[in-house]
């Protein structure tokens, strides 16, 4: 009793430490337990191009149902960690901890004109994105992107279809920009400090999957490079989702459309420019976070950062 008092105690104290460690051990658990099957990531890499699907927030249930392989489901354990770790840390604090998230799941909470203008201008970046990208594979002969299809009008619906559901923006928000974001923001000097944070916490809470999945298949210059590019890349994105989250009242629906949007560019982008996607993409988001900081100032359209 006295271990559990003494936890609760340093989890209320130190609640983003104890954020990143949850989320780490979940991430890590969730990983470890699904590459215990080798074949299972192989396998689902083959599923996916057999049925043409994209990893939306369904696609390990799907996967898991149609090839009888449950171990699939630790893949949504591990995109769900930093929302589960969120939700922990604010249960200790009780009812009172677990309202914390109920007006950041809201639509907006702005003017609805503002909100609307905000929503239309993502979903339109996000079409225009994906069709220049799609139409870059296309000349390049790739057919990999059967999920999208062919058409302009196809590939508009698939990608703001996929960046609604996308695993990665869908289930890890709540985490990033739900909770890790505004309680940065109140003991940072400005917005724009707290989201180069969060980008960098974001980047580290990878480091499990990749560590296990990527750096086996790579030489260890060739890994550091790749993960210097990401987090560059994850910073970047992260000032572009505080922005736009500020701009509607701090809901997290923002941040899931350019989270889900920022997967959906890469898997396209990845067919279209191979190897040379990844330093595209962190041009492509360095670019939008300069326009987020010059538009809006160090605090990103936040009025007046508090402690959460």
């Amino acid at each position: 009793m006295i271990i559990v008092v003494a936890m609760i105690t340093q989890i209320r104290r130190h609640p983003i430490i104890a954020f990143q460690i949850l989320a780490l051990l979940i991430a890590t658990a969730a990983i470890q337990g699904a590459i215990a099957d080798p074949a299972l990531i192989p396998d689902l890499i083959a599923w996916e191009a057999r049925t043409a699907s994209y990893p939306t927030i369904i696609e390990p249930w799907q996967f898991a149902l149609d090839a009888d392989r449950p171990r699939a489901l630790l893949i949504a354990l591990f995109a769900a960690a930093p929302t589960l770790a969120a939700i922990i840390v604010c249960a200790v604090d009780g009812r009172n901890g677990l309202r914390y998230f109920a007006t950041r799941l809201l639509p907006a909470q702005a003017p609805l004109r503002r909100a609307a203008l905000l929503y239309s201008v993502l979903l339109a970046i996000i079409a225009a994105g994906a069709v220049l990208l799609h139409g870059i594979a296309a000349v390049a002969g790739n057919d990999a992107l059967a999920a999208f299809g062919s058409s302009a009008v196809a590939v508009t619906a698939s990608a703001l279809i996929f960046a609604l559901t996308d695993i990665g923006g869908v289930s890890e928000e709540l985490g990033w920009r739900g909770f890790v974001q505004p309680k940065l923001t109140g003991g940072c000097r400005s917005a724009a400090a707290a989201a180069l944070l969060v980008g960098l916490l974001w980047w580290s809470w990878h480091l499990p999957r990749d560590l296990a999945l990527i750096y086996p298949n790579m030489e260890l210059t060739d890994f550091l490079r790749h993960e210097l590019v990401f987090a560059v890349t994850l910073v970047c994105i992260s000032v572009v989702c505080a922005a736009a989250c500020n701009l509607v009242g701090g809901v997290i629906w923002p941040a899931v459309l350019i989270h889900g949007g920022a997967n959906v560019w890469s898997t396209i982008g990845g067919a279209a420019l191979g190897d040379s996607w990844s330093y595209a993409n962190a041009g492509v988001h360095a670019a939008l976070a300069a326009i987020c900081l010059i538009g809006f100032g160090p605090n990103l359209g936040a009025r007046r950062p508090r402690a959460e």
